[in-house]
């Protein structure tokens, strides 16, 4: 483990980043920031139930967890439910002598998998782990109210548990490039800027619809970058005004793509998307990068009104239209206003803010 140890009686228990997607991995990076920041300590583990049961022998009161990077709660088969069984059994062992424990839930995995596969072959056993989860801890972190409600309706989880966070932080060890992003004159075109997994089927279907309907309308006052894993899965759709890139480092997402856009894309791929933000949008963000969102991403549209960083848009016409009467001033105040969230993304505002209103709660029931 790199860093010193504090004498903190917090303890920020990680996984191992090696064995994650990039976007986890920088989670996790981002998080050990943080709570360093903070003055915690920061433990990393390779046996999740020996690190629950050290957590009974050192002197760490409080025990924060990122979920579902540890203890990802879909099952794949009758012995992964047993050894999570233990691990959660143990986590309750430390509920009960004292610990307690918060969890920074940025993902909810069952329901993920359902709305981007249709079905969980052992989701019986998945909600039954994910409930004793829940229900051995004292602070769920979530994104909005809706990831609240719904997690406290369907499994019976009390609402005062929950502290909602609202915006994922990110990048605090990426560093963001200075260049003032010139305004489109004469011909030139908007670039905007599309980074995702297109490995998913549903993410490959919603794009290729938005790029075939901005084809049908006048698409010459726009040109997208696309760019993410397995982004070749959609060069068939590719038009002259798409670019497409492979996977980058978030250094040189940074340095090819979001620096020579003007915005980036964010699309409601599942109704999923409505419990919470996205990474792409905090990395958008991160770099000081505006963003256009669909108004039927009902969240995300209100995230950008209240911060005013970006355009909200019906349909690809729509998006156009609006481009296409965008002054140079008023792209400024929105670039201003974009930096602004994003120097807050990246120094971990949002994770920091919940987390001291948990720390609150705990205080006040232990009074």
């Amino acid at each position: 483990m790199a860093g010193k140890e504090s004498d903190s009686i917090i303890t920020c228990t990680l996984p191992e980043k090696n064995t994650f997607g990039s976007a986890t991995r920088q989670l996790i990076t981002d998080l050990e920031t943080y709570c360093r920041e903070l003055g915690f300590n920061v433990e990393f583990y390779k046996s999740l139930s020996r690190s629950f049961l050290k957590g009974f022998l050192i002197r760490s009161h409080i025990i924060i967890l990122p979920y579902p990077a540890i203890l990802n709660t879909v099952i794949t088969s009758s012995f992964q439910f047993i050894i999570k069984l233990i691990t959660i059994l143990i986590l309750r062992f430390l509920y009960t002598v004292g610990r307690r424990i918060i969890i920074y839930v940025y993902d909810l995995p069952i329901e993920q998998n359902l709305f981007t596969w249709g079905n969980l072959k052992y989701e019986k056993l998945s909600r039954i782990i994910e409930k004793m989860l829940l229900d051995a801890v004292d602070v769920i972190l979530v994104f909005n109210e809706l990831m609240a409600s719904y997690t406290s309706k369907y499994y019976g989880v009390r609402r005062d548990k929950f502290v909602l966070f609202e915006v994922l932080d990110y990048g605090a060890d990426i560093k963001v490039s200075a260049q003032n992003r010139a305004f489109p004159m004469d011909d030139k075109s908007w670039v905007i800027a599309y980074a995702t997994n297109f490995s998913n089927p549903k993410v490959r279907k919603t794009i290729k619809e938005f790029i075939m309907r901005c084809y049908e309308e006048d698409y010459g006052k726009v040109k997208l970058i696309l760019v993410g894993k397995e982004s070749s899965m959609i060069l068939n759709t590719v038009t002259p005004n798409v670019i497409v890139f492979d996977e980058l480092s978030p250094e040189k997402l940074e340095e090819k793509v979001y620096s020579q856009s003007h915005f980036g894309l964010v699309l409601k791929v599942s109704q999923y998307y409505e419990f919470g933000s996205t990474s792409k949008f905090s990395s958008y963000l991160h770099a000081n990068l505006p963003v256009v969102v669909p108004e039927e991403y009902v969240y995300l549209s209100k995230l950008v009104k209240k911060y005013g960083v970006g355009i909200v848009f019906k349909d690809c016409k729509d998006l156009i239209d609006k481009l296409k009467v965008l002054t140079q001033e008023e792209y400024v105040k929105i670039s201003i206003s974009a930096k602004r969230l994003g120097i807050k993304i990246r120094q971990g505002y949002f994770f920091k803010k919940a987390l001291f209103q948990a720390l609150k709660l705990l205080y006040q029931r232990a009074k």
